[in-house]
């Protein structure tokens, strides 16, 4: 859902992202590398 992927923060002095309501943890520089 579009709510769930809205709900994010900047984890590890902004160094990855984290989605509470998928439980889901994802690097900056692995999103950046799959652009």
């Amino acid at each position: 859902m579009a709510a769930q992927r809205d709900n994010w923060r900047l984890i590890g002095r902004g160094q990855g992202i984290h989605w509470p309501d998928l439980d889901e943890d994802v690097s900056v520089a692995s999103l950046l590398k799959a652009s």
